[in-house]
């Protein structure tokens, strides 16, 4: 005997009963971060084609500190940039989980030599 086919309407009402039974809370996650923002004018940037490296490290800013020359560095969430004026030079340095907006966010800092993106 087979079972009875289960209505389209049984299965929504299911999920709907199920997500309303969550707790409401909600965590932002960091990662997502869409946020908007002002490019900076060209007379406030400090390096026009910088070139750029991206390390990965389980400890960001202990790598950032150690590199060598450096003008200047920036962190953001649990990433950070160097820059080196002289040499054109920006390195930012991500744990393994990072996202774009940590990226951009360290990139806008070495353009415009700057702690604070």
């Amino acid at each position: 005997m087979r079972a009875p086919p289960l209505s389209l309407s049984l299965v929504w009402g299911a999920l709907l009963a199920l997500c309303l039974s969550q707790p409401t809370a909600v965590r932002a996650d960091p990662l997502f971060d869409f946020a908007t923002f002002d490019m900076p004018r060209p007379e406030q940037l400090r390096m026009r084609q910088p070139r750029v490296s991206w390390r990965i490290s389980a400890q960001p800013q202990q790598v950032c500190a150690s590199l060598q020359p450096q003008d200047g560095t920036s962190t953001w969430q649990d990433s950070c940039a160097t820059w080196h004026l002289a040499s054109n030079q920006c390195t930012v340095v991500t744990t393994a989980n990072t996202s774009h907006s940590v990226l951009g966010h360290l990139f806008l800092s070495c353009l415009t030599a700057r702690s604070k993106p």
